[in-house]
């Protein structure tokens, strides 16, 4: 007897199947209420055995006297058992039939339930799938977040080995996400299988998504492309929102002129690689780049041309670097290049490329074809300098090096002290060794100056000061807190309160810190600016005890930026204040403490930079942290 291929590997199954559909919708008593029946019976391959029998209990024995009547049962095309009935009555016949008809019944209807059972547990699990996805998409904005956020859904709920997830980008093809899964050896991978469908956004094809591979089958079921088509859906929207993110995030990162990164970013990242380098160990290099006479392109040929220059300086700067240096806009007229893991030969070589293709640009101008020429400075960590800030001074000595010289020059830190015009690089070295030895005894000083710093610059550019006043305002951060070398370390240290004579000596490191720097040829401003940080506008501060304009106003601005820092850092035993709460000291020390004057400009400048870094997460941020209480003194 023929059977089906769903059946007949397990006909145990079948039997007690349909044993339990006769059980449960109470055929047989059904059927003998009309019937005189002695047996009904299933008959499976040639083996027979008895499901419910009534009459004669020797049936057997007397069943060659009885008629029997049989009549086949299908299941999906097949014939999986016989219904026999035997008796007197002449219905024996249409029992046999009836009965193989129910059966044929039951066994279709089960089997579209389970069918419909199954279709609903699947739907459930894409409903699940496309549920978690579109949850996870709404709270990531990141292009390369979003397309590995697809990429698991899909790898997880396909069972694939590899999906590849691209965008088209200005007409070409980027690849958003690439995921694989590890396949062990004894997992049966079918490779031919392959599927793509494209992602869309208000009928406009923008991307697609590619699956290949397929645990335990050589394709994708039917079910598998709805639910992948299903994820597309979700995919096409949140990968042109993370896309329009990208090209914000990218506009508010990079000069909008040359394309590089903006000044307030390419700080971070030096900041950034210095931290890393400092970490492992690891040499670091800058270059800091100048086009010479850029002034005088601005104001004979106007800023077209100027700002061609800017844009050819750019391009150059990339076509010559790696792809792992970091170029940013450095100011106005500068560049700035970080070059990680360089020693200083390295960026020589680096700068000597540079010069050398500088001198292949022109620029035409009415007729007339004007020279690129470039100026470049150099230092490197740990060899010229430790701290951003210093690292910056430093390359900025040797460009001014390289511009006196008559341009179109590359100049090493080391280089800088043959410039009769700059102060003695290598008196700054010994500074710098000071700044070290002091870190050394405590390191709070030089994360202090380095907040000072950048708070002091700040005030400096919202006063429009010029780039040599910045650039003492600067070397001041670095060095305001140098005298703290002379103070005890159980004074400098102290994790609580000063006692009042603890007090008086800690105020000698203003006078000591004086002392040091006085002999440093080329430095009254910064000697005005860290000779006069703890100076009062009320005329109650120390050392010298002036008041109002009588303080210079590089010792005003550095007050305020002192102050800051010591409200907003975290000490053993207190935490840094919060904006709101160092503002609204600020303002309550106006014309008492600080200049009137300055403190509202100085909070501006920090809302400022404030709202323009709201988009980022830059540990750089001058910002205040938790805290509960102001504490003035440094």
């Amino acid at each position: 007897m023929a059977t089906s291929n769903h059946v007949s590997n397990d006909l145990n199954m079948v039997e007690q199947h349909i044993r339990s559909l006769i059980v449960r919708h109470r055929l047989v008593e059904r059927l003998s209420q009309f019937c005189d029946l002695d047996e009904l019976f299933l008959r499976i391959r040639n083996d027979t055995e008895t499901i419910w029998q009534s009459g004669d209990e020797h049936f057997a024995a007397n069943s060659r006297r009885r008629a029997t009547c049989a009549a086949p049962i299908r299941f999906q095309g097949s014939v999986v058992a016989e219904a026999v009935a035997a008796g007197g009555s002449r219905l024996c016949r249409r029992a046999a039939h009836l009965f193989a008809g129910w059966m044929e019944d039951l066994l279709n209807l089960e089997q579209e339930i389970n069918s419909l059972t199954q279709e609903v547990v699947h739907s459930y699990e894409e409903l699940h799938v496309l549920y978690d996805l579109g949850t996870s998409l709404g709270g990531v904005l990141e292009l390369d977040a979003v397309g590995r956020l697809i990429g698991q859904a899909i790898l997880s709920s396909l069972q694939t080995v590899s999906v590849t997830v691209t965008l088209l980008w200005d007409g070409v093809e980027r690849v958003a996400a690439h995921l694989s899964r590890p396949v062990s050896n004894h997992q049966a991978v079918h490779n031919a299988a392959l599927a793509t469908v494209s992602l869309c956004l208000r009928g406009t094809v923008i991307g697609t998504l590619t699956v290949e591979g397929k645990l335990g089958r050589n394709d994708f079921t039917s079910g598998d492309l709805k639910l992948l088509r299903g994820i597309a859906s979700l995919a096409g929207p949140a990968l042109h929102h993370a896309k329009l993110y990208e090209i914000v995030r990218r506009q508010a990162n990079t000069d909008a002129l040359t394309g590089v990164l903006n000044h307030r970013l390419i700080q971070d990242r030096l900041r950034e690689e210095i931290e890393r380098s400092q970490r492992y160990e690891h040499p670091l290099s800058i270059a800091i780049i100048e086009i010479d006479q850029l002034k005088l392109f601005y104001d004979l040929y106007g800023h077209a041309v100027g700002n061609n220059l800017l844009v050819l300086t750019a391009d150059l700067i990339r076509s010559v670097i790696r792809a792992t240096d970091i170029a940013g806009a450095f100011g106005e007229d500068k560049f700035i290049v970080v070059l990680p893991e360089t020693h200083a030969t390295g960026a020589w070589s680096l700068g000597e490329r540079l010069v050398a293709a500088s001198k292949g640009c022109e620029v035409v101008v009415e007729g007339m074809r004007l020279s690129l020429s470039l100026s470049i400075g150099l230092a490197s960590y740990p060899e010229h300098a430790i701290t951003k800030h210093s690292l910056i001074t430093t390359a900025e000595e040797a460009l001014a090096e390289a511009k006196a010289s008559g341009g179109g020059a590359l100049r090493c830190a080391r280089e800088t002290d043959a410039n009769p015009v700059a102060w003695d690089g290598s008196t700054f070295s010994v500074l710098q060794g000071l700044v070290r030895a002091v870190d050394v005894k405590d390191h709070y000083t030089q994360e202090h100056s380095e907040v000072v710093t950048d708070a002091a610059l700040l005030l400096g550019q919202q006063l429009n000061l010029s780039e040599e006043t910045l650039r003492a305002l600067r070397i001041a951060g670095l060095l305001h807190d140098v005298g703290k070398i002379g103070i005890p370390d159980h004074i400098l240290k102290k994790p609580g309160k000063l006692t009042n004579e603890e007090y008086e000596i800690m105020k000698q490191h203003v006078v000591l810190s004086e002392m040091i720097i006085k002999g440093v040829p080329h430095l009254n401003d910064v000697l005005d600016a860290v000779a006069h940080h703890h100076e009062r506008f009320d005329g109650q501060g120390y050392p010298h005890g002036k008041q109002a304009e009588a303080i210079p106003l590089l010792g005003r601005i550095m007050a305020i930026a002192d102050a800051y820092s010591a409200m907003c850092m975290d000490r053993p035993y207190r935490k840094g204040l919060r904006w709101e709460q160092a503002r609204a000291e600020l303002e309550r020390g106006a014309g008492t403490q600080f200049d009137p004057h300055l403190v509202p400009l100085f909070i501006q400048a920090m809302e400022t930079k404030g709202a323009e870094d709201s988009a980022s997460s830059s540990r750089d941020q001058i910002s205040c942290r938790e805290g509960v209480r102001p504490a003035y003194a440094s």
